[in-house]
């Protein structure tokens, strides 16, 4: 499995898609999707950015079933996710130990794009009504604790690690630089 993680707004489901587009045949899943799947078949929500909001044991509970699921899908799978997610508890890992053992991952890739641009695509974003404004610095604080958790997923699994920059107006060079890693 190779997994794909990045900042909110840092375009990882934008370069995702156009790689998708470029290359159908592509086996490409969303944990977010299967997770809000899961959550409003439960009724714990009605939106995708409730999700982060339930208690941290419910989402526990949803990552299990979540990963459960995945471990059954294809070595090859592209999974779409996050590295950390920040609750009102604080940040707290996309990917578990346990879920890391299950997923087997043979590649991590970090989607990124500079701070300023993260804030304003977030800004401008009217598919996410739900999704926090965050100051700059929160930002940050964010993308440096999704390096922190990739490089521990990586120690732990031995997967290594690659950076895709998703620079505004160049998402073609994102797209071909992702292609070059999922090959």
């Amino acid at each position: 499995m190779i997994i794909v993680v990045g900042t909110p707004g840092a375009g990882k489901s934008t370069v995702l898609a156009g790689l998708q587009k470029q290359r159908p045949g592509l086996n490409m899943v969303t944990w977010g999707t299967l997770t809000f799947e899961l959550a409003k078949a439960q009724g714990l929500v009605t939106d995708r950015d409730q999700l982060r909001k339930l208690p941290v044991a419910t989402q526990k509970k949803l990552q299990k079933d979540v990963a459960a699921k995945l471990a059954k899908m294809p070595a090859n799978t592209i999974l779409d996710t996050h590295a950390s997610i920040k609750t009102a508890e604080g940040y707290w890992p996309g990917l578990p130990y346990d879920v890391l053992k299950k997923l087997k991952p043979g590649r991590l890739i970090l989607i990124d794009a500079p701070t300023s641009e993260i804030a304003g695509r977030r800004k401008a974003d009217p598919t996410r009504p739900l999704r926090d404004v965050e100051a700059v610095e929160e930002i940050e604080r964010h993308k440096a604790i999704n390096l922190a958790f990739l490089a521990a997923y990586s120690a732990l699994t031995g997967a290594p690690v690659a950076i895709v920059m998703n620079y505004n107006n160049k998402l073609d060079h994102s797209i071909a630089e992702l292609g070059k890693l999922v090959d």
